[in-house]
Formats: C-alpha cells, structure tokens, sequence
C-alpha cells in the first residue's frame, strides 16, 4: 500500500482554511483572527499561519488591509476596511491594573480618549495595544504595519530597545525616557502650585499617596512632592508616605495605613484624582469628614471630581493641549524622519483647581479664632 505523501503544516492550514472560505464557513468581507489566535488554533509558529496566509492572498482569497489585519475577499468587504488611505497609529500601554481596559475612569482612558479624537481629525486611525511579556511590539507592527507609536506612560525596556532597533517613528506620553521624543506634565511645577495651596491653608503635616513606583511620573511627582515641602521649610514624615497604584481601591489601602499612624496629618496628597477618591471613601468610613478633619488634594482633574462629597481640588495639566502637542512631534518625526529631535522632554504648564476639599486645619482655626 502506498504512502501517503507528506503534506507540509503551512499547506494543510492553508487547505483547511481555503476549504473555509469556498464553503462560506469564512464569509466575504469577515475578519479572521489574528496571527496570534491562528496560531494557538492550529497549534503551530507564527512563521507557520504567515507562510498559510501568504499563499491564500497569493490566490487571491484574502486581502490585508494595513493596521486592520486580514479580510477575505469579496464584495462584501467593509468601504471604512478597504480605504487604505488612512495611515494607523498605535497607542500602546503596559498591561496592568491601570491600563484602560482595567481603569477607565484613568487620566490614560482620557490621554487615549483625546488623541483618538485628534487622530481622527486629521486622517489617522489609532489603534490601543497592550503589551504583556508575551506579546513582542516587532510581531504586532508586522502583523498591522503601522506609521508611528504613542508610548503611553510605564512601558517594558524591552520595548524602548524595539521601537529603536525597527527605526520607529514614535513619541513618548504622559512618560519620559531620554532615548525618545517625551511629552509629560510639569511635575515639579505642579507640586509647587500643590505646596503653596496647602501652606496658605496653614497645613504643615501632609502625607503623601504615590502612584505605581516604577513610573516615571511617580518618581517625579514624588521628588517634587519632597523639594516643595522642603521649599515651604516643612519636614518629610516617612510614615506618611503611602503607595496606591493609581487606583481608588489603592487609595482605599493607603488611607487604611494612614489611619493607623502615631498622629495624623491634616492634609493628604494623592498623585491621582482615582487614588484621592479611595482616600476620601475610607476616610469617611472612618468616621473622619474632609475637609473639618484632613484635607484632600488629587492630580487629573478628571470628571468624577466634582461628583465626589466634597467636590476635589485636584492639580492638572491640559489634556487635549498635551495629546496635540504629542500629534504634532509625532507627525513631524513620520514626515520628515529626523532621529536628532527624538531625545528631548516637552513640557506641560500644571494649573491648580480649588473645590471644597481642602480646608484649614481645625487647630489653625482655633488659634485664628483666639487671636481675633
């Protein structure tokens, strides 16, 4: 009995899937999956399902479609998937408890929520990609071939090594990393703006709630946070220092561990307005009532501020004119290709919005009440 001949994986995945489409098991104008979830389908490497969906456009059968992945072929292909004439940004993020899928109510969700929208004005699809120790930034770009990069806040070093190596034109946002183009908030200036507020308000014993530590605006803002308080002649209390990991139910933590200390303070800082909003909820559950007993100040000014009990005075920078400044250097670095200007930081001016949460401390008052 003769042998079967040997019939090479690529080939079979390529029947199989070529068998799909004649039968409408895979229907004109559908997406497949990507790259990643044929191979976890077929059990096999990516160079695999590649040399499989080379062979079915060759035939004709699918077409790609730059930053939107494989289509197969027919008249039923969605017009937005065939106008190739818009070119694909990525806004790529770390994978973690503050990306936008798990944290939306982040200042990232509205970073990405801006440059979509400045994106779109101006002929670009943006595309979010999150980033995990499984997933190479290389195999993503050459699965949807992209014109520039958005690196948002903390990213892999990893990737910073990629975008160089592949020559990527791409900007640094709401991040900082000398290697690339940066455009990040003022942060000294704005613990500045912070410092001065709360001195006015007479506060001299203020703890501190810090974001995720490996962040570059962590770092800074808790550098700031130590340079402004010795600029106000104040002291550090190492016990009031306290980590939220830009989350309200970090913040919930921190205020947790700031309760127990020795003495409290009388205002509190949270690098993030999601972090003050878990602070002020567990104060209260306590039994403690912000302003009267601490003061509370946040960093986004997002939304959900002035819904809170009392309304947050929060530190800020302006979104929408930080996510046009990043467009533009980004666009600059895509049409002219000019390496030199990757390496310097822009930036943002920090204002200061005061709602109800802040207050002078009671002891400032009774002495203010003596004295009159």
């Amino acid at each position: 009995m003769p042998e079967k001949p040997f019939v090479p994986l690529y080939r079979r995945i390529y029947l199989d899937m070529k068998k799909k489409i004649m039968g409408n098991e895979l229907a004109p104008g559908q997406k497949l999956p990507c790259e990643r979830e044929l191979c976890d389908q077929y059990g096999v490497k990516r160079v695999t399902i590649r040399k499989s969906l080379e062979m079915l456009a060759q035939e004709g059968l699918i077409t790609k479609h730059m930053g939107r992945g494989s289509f197969v072929s027919g008249s039923d292909v969605p017009a937005a998937v065939s106008q190739d004439s818009a070119s694909t940004l990525l806004f790529i993020m770390r994978r973690n408890e503050n990306d936008i899928y798990h944290n939306t109510s982040s200042c990232n969700t509205r970073i990405f929520f801006e440059t979509e929208q400045i994106c779109r004005r101006n002929g670009y699809l943006l595309s979010y990609v999150g980033l995990d120790e499984h997933t190479s930034l290389a195999d993503i770009v050459r699965e949807h071939p992209v014109s520039g990069v958005f690196l948002v806040s903390s990213y892999h070093e990893d990737t910073i090594r990629e975008l160089t190596r592949m020559k990527m034109p791409a900007v640094l946002l709401n991040h900082y990393d000398p290697r690339l183009l940066s455009v990040m908030p003022d942060n000294l200036g704005m613990l500045g703006l912070v410092l001065d507020y709360l001195s006015e308000m007479n506060h001299s014993r203020i703890a501190y709630v810090d974001g995720m530590p490996d962040s570059r605006n962590a770092q800074e803002r808790w550098e700031a946070f130590r340079f402004a308080m010795t600029e106000h002649g104040l002291a550090v209390d190492p016990e009031l220092y306290f980590v939220g990991n830009w989350t309200f139910d970090g913040g919930r933590s921190a205020a947790r561990a700031l309760l127990a200390a020795r003495e409290l303070p009388t205002a509190v800082f949270a690098a993030s307005d999601m972090m003050a909003a878990g602070v002020m909820e567990e104060l209260r559950a306590a039994g403690l009532r912000v302003p009267e007993d601490i003061s509370v100040v946040g960093y986004d000014n997002l939304d959900i501020d002035v819904l809170l009990s009392p309304p947050l005075s929060s530190a800020t920078v302006n979104f929408k004119d930080m996510c046009q400044v990043a467009f533009e250097h980004l666009k600059m670095v895509m049409e002219r290709g000019d390496r030199d200007m990757d390496h310097y930081v822009i930036r943002m001016p920090a204002s200061l919005i005061r709602r109800d949460s802040v207050a002078c401390p009671a002891a400032a008052k009774e002495q203010k009440s003596s004295r009159d």
